[in-house]
């Protein structure tokens, strides 16, 4: 858990990658729900983006499932994978953005992830781990993403 870092929802088709993601980006970014298919994205997601987080935790992933629901933290930034589906995408974010407006999102699409890993396939952790850091990183220098109070 990095409990002072930046609070982080995902989307992802991999468990590993996620976890492995996560802890190479702590302790700037805390990685505080997991999904793992776009059904429970769609059902948990918008939910812990409210500020709602006594609700479900289907994958049992991130470190607000360790943690007691009063010591639960929101997320500033919901960042989906590469093997997400731009169709799945949008109709999650629209329901995230309809109880938590100011929310933002971070894509990792496929093809930059591609380049970066020189077309290898299964890409390695640390390559994603760099482009989502990238991508967090700017909205931090934008003002966009602050840590919480």
């Amino acid at each position: 858990m990095a409990p002072n870092g930046i609070p982080i929802a995902t989307l992802g088709g991999n468990a590993k990658i996620a976890e492995g993601v996560s802890a190479l980006l702590a302790p700037d970014y805390d990685f505080v729900h997991i999904c793992l298919s776009p059904e429970t994205a769609l059902a948990e997601l918008p939910q812990v983006c409210a500020g709602k987080l006594d609700g479900p935790n289907a994958a049992q992933l991130g470190s607000n499932a360790q943690r007691a629901v009063g010591e639960r933290r929101t997320p500033k930034a919901v960042v989906f994978g590469a093997g997400v589906a731009d169709a799945e995408a949008d109709n999650i974010v629209a329901a995230i953005k309809e109880v938590a407006p100011d929310i933002n999102i971070v894509r990792v699409p496929r093809e930059e992830v591609v380049a970066a890993s020189g077309g290898k396939t299964p890409p390695e952790v640390g390559v994603i781990a760099k482009i989502v850091k990238e991508k967090l990183d700017a909205l931090v220098a934008k003002g966009l993403l602050e840590a919480a109070a």
